[in-house]
This record gives C-alpha cells, structure tokens and sequence, in this order.
C-alpha cells in the first residue's frame, strides 16, 4: 500500500525535466523526450509571493511524488495521447515547488506551482 502522501496520484502527466537554459534568450532548456508520473492536478487560479517580493501568477497546482526543477513542463495526459506533431495545448511551467514532509519526516510531498506556457517545447 502507497503511502498516504502518495495514495491520491491517480492522474497521469507527462514531465519534461528542465536541464539549462539558452544562453542567447534566457529560456530555459527542457529534456528531448518526457517521463510519466502519477499526479494530483488541481486546475486553480492563483497568485503566489516570490521571496524577492515579486508576484507570479499561477494556474494549475500539481502534487507530484518527486521533487522537479523550476522550468521544467508538466502537460496532463497519458503519453499515447501526446500528439505526433505540431503544437501541444495545455503545457504548463513549473514556477515553484513546495516540500511537504510528514510529521516523522519519513516521505515528502512535493507540491508545484505552475503557469501556462505556450504550444511550443523548448528544446535542446
């Protein structure tokens, strides 16, 4: 049995993992191809307050069973529904992720902030 952290990650969601960022127009750089995870996608409109006291909006929260990195993409859906080519709809960036440890610290929750992004991977 899952722990109770994990046991509400029943939505599949495709990762693609941030690894850098492009020197020429500070975007930052995502994974060629994506992992599947097992997620919680709460869809929801929000503002969240950086430490540098600046405001970023956000749209979707997802509580993952890992910890990603800031940039990276999170699109909704099981990967054989990923279309071919072209644009992909629905692709989120990750603008901020919270840790969430239990009580006895033995498992942690991580919960991301994400922003819409648009159609377009960048990719390497």
């Amino acid at each position: 049995m899952p722990a109770l952290e994990l046991m509400d990650l029943v939505q599949a969601a495709q990762l693609w993992e941030a690894i850098g960022a492009d020197s020429g127009y500070g975007v930052r750089i995502v994974a060629a191809s994506p992992c599947e995870l097992r997620v919680r996608w709460i869809d929801t409109h929000s503002e969240l307050l950086q430490p540098t006291r600046s405001v970023v909006d956000h749209d979707a929260t997802v509580v993952l069973p890992r910890d990603v990195r800031i940039g990276s993409i999170l699109w909704l859906g099981e990967r054989w529904q990923l279309p071919a080519s072209g644009p992909i709809n629905g692709l989120m960036e990750v603008v901020a992720v919270d840790k969430q440890n239990d009580l006895k610290g033995r498992t942690t929750r991580y919960c991301a902030k994400c922003k819409k992004f648009g159609s377009t991977l960048p990719l390497s």
